[in-house]
C-alpha cells in the first residue's frame, strides 16, 4: 500500500516583511530586530543599540545636525540644550533663557542652527553657542505644540499653526529676511509636519483630536496660494517617512500607526504597523543605509525595497536600550551609526549602534485547519555560541517553549524533540540567538 508524503508548508519570503494580520499567508504576522536585506533570502539578528549618553541627558530631546558632525539636543519641555561632539563626547550647554516651554522644531541651514520654541525662532552659528540668540524672530500664531521645519529652494520653512513662516537670505544684500507668513492655510489647520519634494514643498496638517480631516498641500513655495490639496480621514499627519523609491512618500497618521503613500498627487492607505499607538512628532523619522526609518514607542521600523524589482517591505530594525516600553523623540543618522533620543519611567538617553548583534525573533502567520506535526529550522551559518529557539501557539492558547534537537551532521538544521498533537490552529515564533557580533543565518523555515 502506498504511503502519502506529508506535505510541507514553508516560510522563507522574509523580503515582503511584516503583514497587516497574523492570519495572512503571504507574509509574516511579526519580526523584531531582525535583519531581512544584507542577503536577501535569509533572516538574521540586526544590530543591538547601546546608550552612549551616560547620565548627560536629563529630558525629552530633539535633534539638529550639523555639517561639522556636532549634534545638537533641545529639551521639548525646558529651555536646555545639550551637543554631542563628532567623536560622541556629551555635554550641556547655557539654558535657553527666553522661553522654557521647550523646543518644538529645530534645524541646521546656511551656517546657523535655528530653533523654535512656542513663541520666538532662536538661531546660533554651530560650535560657536555664544552667539545664540533666543528670540531672534517672534511667530504670529504661536503655536504651542508644533513648529516642523524643512529646507527648500534656498529657504528655511517653518510651520507656525495655520501659517508658514521663512527664513531667507538675500545674497545681494547680505542679509536674512524672516517672512512670518509666507503662506496662509484656512484657519481651521495645524500644520504638523513639511516636507521637501522635488522644487515643491509639501506642507501637512491635522485640526483636532476629534476631527478627522488631515490635509496636505502641496506649494512652490513662490506662489500665493498651493497648487493642489487631498484630504485623509485622520486627526493628524504625524510623520513623513522618505522612501527609497523615486517619488514617493510615506505619511504615517492617526493613532494607530497608519501609513499613507503619496506618489505626488494623492494620499492613499498603504498598511499598518499593528498594535501602536503614534501621534505627531516630525522628527520621528530618519535614513540609515538606504533604509527609511521611523520611530514608534521604543522601537524603530523601517520601510524598505529589499532588492530591486521587489515590494516595499515593513521591517522592525531596533528596540531602544530603554525597551519597548520607552518613547523614542527623535532619530538622527550620523555617519556609520543612528542615533535614537528616548525617555523612559523618568530616565533619558541616546543610543547608538553597538558592535554586538540584538536577540531577534520572527512569527510566522496561522496555520490553521493543518495537522502539523513537525517543525523544521535549517540554518546557513550557526557560528559558536549562536543558537536557536523555538515557541508554538496551538489554538490561540499562548507561546508555549518547544525542545528542538539539533541536526548539525547531515541537514544543518533545528526539529522538534517530538511531534504536535493535532490542532486546530498553529503559530511558530522563532528566536535567533546572537554571540557578540555574530548571528544565526536562517533561509526558511517549514512547518509539516
Amino acid at each position: 500500500m502506498a504511503t502519502t508524503k506529508k506535505k510541507s508548508i514553508i516560510f522563507g519570503n522574509w523580503y515582503k516583511g511584516i503583514g497587516t494580520s497574523k492570519y495572512d499567508q503571504a507574509y509574516f504576522d511579526d519580526f523584531k530586530n531582525t535583519d531581512i536585506t544584507t542577503e536577501v533570502g535569509t533572516i538574521r539578528c540586526n544590530d543591538a543599540v547601546i546608550k552612549e549618553s551616560g547620565t548627560t541627558i536629563t529630558e525629552a530631546v530633539l535633534r539638529c545636525v550639523c555639517p561639522s558632525g556636532t549634534t545638537y539636543f533641545f529639551s521639548r519641555t525646558s529651555g536646555k540644550i545639550w551637543k554631542r561632539s563628532n567623536a560622541g563626547v556629551y555635554s550641556s550647554i547655557t539654558y535657553n533663557t527666553t522661553e522654557t516651554s521647550g523646543t518644538l522644531g529645530a534645524r541646521f541651514f546656511n551656517g546657523y542652527v535655528y530653533f523654535a520654541t512656542a513663541s520666538y525662532l532662536g538661531r546660533f552659528v554651530p560650535d560657536t553657542e555664544t552667539s545664540r540668540v533666543d528670540n531672534y524672530q517672534t511667530f504670529t500664531n504661536k503655536d504651542a505644540s508644533f513648529h516642523p521645519m524643512s529646507v527648500q529652494n534656498l529657504a528655511l520653512y517653518i510651520g507656525d499653526g495655520n501659517f508658514v513662516a521663512s527664513v531667507q537670505y538675500d545674497s545681494d544684500a547680505l542679509i536674512y529676511i524672516f517672512n512670518a507668513n509666507a503662506l496662509d492655510l484656512e484657519s481651521q489647520h495645524r500644520i504638523t509636519s513639511l516636507k521637501n519634494y522635488g522644487y515643491d514643498l509639501l506642507i501637512f496638517t491635522g485640526i483636532s483630536s476629534y476631527i478627522s480631516n488631515s490635509g496636505l498641500f502641496r506649494w512652490d513655495t513662490y506662489s500665493s496660494s498651493w497648487s493642489s490639496e487631498d484630504y485623509i480621514d485622520e486627526p493628524f499627519i504625524n510623520f513623513v517617512i522618505t522612501s527609497d523609491t523615486t517619488d514617493v512618500l510615506f505619511v504615517c497618521a492617526g493613532t494607530n500607526g497608519n501609513i499613507y503613500l503619496y506618489d505626488g498627487t494623492r494620499l492613499d492607505f498603504y498598511t499598518q504597523v499593528r498594535n501602536t499607538t503614534t501621534s505627531p512628532n516630525t522628527q520621528l523619522t530618519t535614513a540609515f543605509n538606504r533604509r527609511p526609518m521611523f520611530a514608534i514607542g521604543g522601537e524603530v521600523y523601517s520601510l524598505v525595497v529589499p532588492q530591486r524589482g521587489l515590494a516595499t517591505a515593513l521591517n522592525h530594525e531596533f528596540t531602544c536600550s530603554a525597551g519597548i516600553g520607552a518613547t523614542i523623540h527623535s532619530l538622527c543618522t550620523l555617519g556609520t551609526t543612528i542615533l535614537i533620543a528616548w525617555e523612559y519611567s523618568g530616565t533619558f538617553g541616546i543610543d547608538k549602534i553597538d558592535t554586538n548583534k540584538a536577540t531577534a525573533t520572527f512569527t510566522t502567520p496561522i496555520v490553521s485547519n493543518r495537522k502539523i506535526t513537525d517543525i523544521k529550522i535549517p540554518y546557513d551559518s550557526l557560528p559558536t555560541g549562536t543558537s536557536i529557539s523555538l515557541e508554538i501557539d496551538t489554538d490561540n492558547a499562548g507561546f508555549v517553549s518547544k525542545t528542538m534537537i539539533k541536526d548539525a551532521a547531515d541537514e544543518n538544521m533545528y526539529r522538534l524533540d517530538g511531534h504536535l498533537a493535532n490542532h486546530r490552529t498553529v503559530r511558530a515564533r522563532i528566536t535567533l540567538n546572537p554571540s557578540g557580533a555574530t548571528t544565526p543565518v536562517v533561509p526558511h523555515i517549514e512547518l509539516i
